[in-house]
């Protein structure tokens, strides 16, 4: 198996052996309800998907390599209004943050790296206003001033 590829193999076996349901029922045993316990899974899934994440580029690519998936997408509630595509605070941070423990927690990872880069993508967030397009703009400046 190419090390690159890793990540989208492990998360695809997930789907393949049904692992989804099993997840969320231990969940839901464990005092979740169906829709966090389900949540609580999708995050599940983004994790393995994106295990490596700190490894894709600059700020602004690792933000569009996560919100070309559209299980990110759904898990942070992206949506269109009005033409312009919007996602939820409250979502966004908490998957920043279990993104960061998987860097923590994954030898060799840059863990100065990737606590700067979570501390960046949540102000470019609030200073986009939760836009998308903005908030990459947002980490695109940043970037060119570095």
């Amino acid at each position: 198996m190419d090390e690159e590829e890793a990540p989208q193999i492990t998360r695809s076996w997930f789907d393949e052996w049904r692992l989804s349901p099993l997840v969320e029922s231990a969940l839901r045993e464990r005092g979740l309800d169906e829709g966090a316990a389900a949540w609580q899974t999708l995050l599940l899934k983004v994790l393995i998907a994106h295990q490596r994440w700190f490894e894709v580029g600059t700020a602004r690519q690792v933000l569009e390599s996560l919100l070309r998936d559209g299980d990110v997408r759904y898990l942070i509630h992206v949506n269109r209004y009005r033409g312009v595509l919007w996602f939820n605070k409250e979502a966004f941070e908490e998957l920043l943050d279990w993104l960061l423990f998987v860097a923590i927690i994954t030898p060799g990872a840059d863990e100065e790296w990737s606590r700067a880069f979570i501390e960046q993508a949540k102000q470019a967030a609030a200073g986009a206003g939760y836009r998308v397009e903005r908030m990459l703009e947002i980490i695109g400046l940043e970037q060119q001033e570095e």
